[in-house]
């Protein structure tokens, strides 16, 4: 028997539930985690407001970086989940290319131009494609380009019927110690991580998450078991490895407030991007940790019916809203600003019920008025 088919054979016993309430919470939180991220991302303006607010912001902000390698880890997660998707992983993979690849486009298109028609940027045929080939259109698009990555990767393992995921999780952790310790390395030299633009667009450093996910939907039920007895545990992690990053982010970057304040330097920007990255060591076991905790629920039975509805619609809308949510909030944001002030906790939220409220809106009214067969191309759903 082919060793390398050994998990795919133990799985043919496991229970397939149509819907993982704790997956819809997941990606909730996740995607609502990301319009936070970017809405918090300019610590600089915040920091005006003093430094009990600024250390606020920062904590808000890095108890959202979670949110990538929990979308990755889902990535995987459904891939391996189903195990009909093994068995035709090219109609899998198109269905998954098709999904994504043209929103992509489409919204990428449409900023682009906005942008040319409001004078921001200037036409340039190839910078746009270079833009569309890199996600760089929006600075979010990242995660589309890593997403094809990762899609042909599991395609590529399973027309090679490669199917131990326990060993490549061995080796996509071996490859994320060697990348975090390099840019630790790094860091202890210049006070930065190298290359960051690049790293985001690196799938060897994401990998972990992405496997890690194949991992646990090819052994879910009997790893389900396990967590749940686990809550406890959990919880004390998550605030442990949250009050970590925000330790590591005051050794990185908290000594240099006055600089933040200050116009910055290019350095003051690397570092500061550093002090919030996904790749401090603090925020890759908090972003485990977090998917763990959720996953212990099982479900969202704790959650009012209203509230659980809600959830699932978000969770539905949830890569729709990535792509649309980022260019919607720049529009918003000094408007708000100049309003209820530069930085306060009321321009905060302000900014992010809009911004959701609007997302939600143009993804509800295109479903309803677009048929079907456009409005998949459009928002993916």
């Amino acid at each position: 028997m082919n060793p390398m088919g050994a998990e795919k054979m133990s799985r043919t016993n496991q229970t397939i539930q149509t819907r993982l309430p704790e997956f819809d919470l997941l990606r909730s939180l996740a995607i609502i985690g990301v319009v936070i991220i970017h809405i918090t991302a300019p610590l600089d303006l915040y920091a005006h407001q003093g430094v009990f607010v600024y250390y606020l912001f920062v904590s808000i902000h890095l108890a959202q970086r979670f949110c990538v390698p929990v979308f990755l880890i889902i990535s995987g997660f459904f891939l391996t989940y189903k195990i009909e998707n093994q068995q035709n992983p090219t109609l899998i993979l198109k269905k998954r290319l098709l999904r994504i690849i043209p929103p992509y486009l489409f919204w990428s298109s449409f900023f682009y131009f906005l942008d040319v028609v409001l004078g921001e940027r200037n036409f340039n045929l190839f910078l746009l494609l270079k833009d569309l080939l890199t996600g760089s259109v929006v600075g979010s698009y990242y995660f589309v380009v890593l997403i094809i990555q990762f899609y042909v990767l599991w395609w590529l393992l399973s027309k090679l019927k490669v199917w131990n995921y326990t060993k490549l999780l061995m080796i996509s952790l071996g490859i994320q110690i060697i990348i975090t310790s390099y840019l630790y390395y790094y860091l202890f030299q210049v006070h930065y991580f190298p290359v960051i633009d690049l790293m985001y667009r690196f799938i060897a450093a994401w990998s972990f998450y992405f496997v890690l996910g194949l991992c646990l939907g090819n052994n879910y039920e009997k790893i389900k078991r396990i967590i749940q007895k686990l809550k406890f545990p959990l919880v004390l992690m998550n605030l442990v490895f949250l009050v970590l990053s925000i330790i590591e982010f005051y050794i990185i970057d908290g000594l240099n407030l006055v600089n933040t304040i200050n116009p910055q330097t290019e350095i003051t920007g690397a570092k500061l991007e550093t002090a919030i990255s996904y790749w401090r060591i603090s925020s890759q076991l908090y972003s485990v940790a977090f998917f763990l905790l959720i996953i212990s629920f099982h479900s969202t039975n704790f959650l009012p019916s209203g509230v659980t509805q809600i959830v699932k619609k978000i969770s539905e809308y949830s890569f729709a809203i990535y792509l649309i949510h980022q260019p919607i909030l720049w529009k918003l944001f000094f408007r708000v600003f100049n309003l209820l002030g530069t930085g306060s906790l009321a321009s905060f939220l302000v900014i992010l019920v809009l911004d959701l409220g609007i997302c939600y809106g143009l993804i509800y009214l295109g479903c309803k008025f677009l048929p079907k067969k456009y409005s998949r191309y459009v928002f993916g759903l």
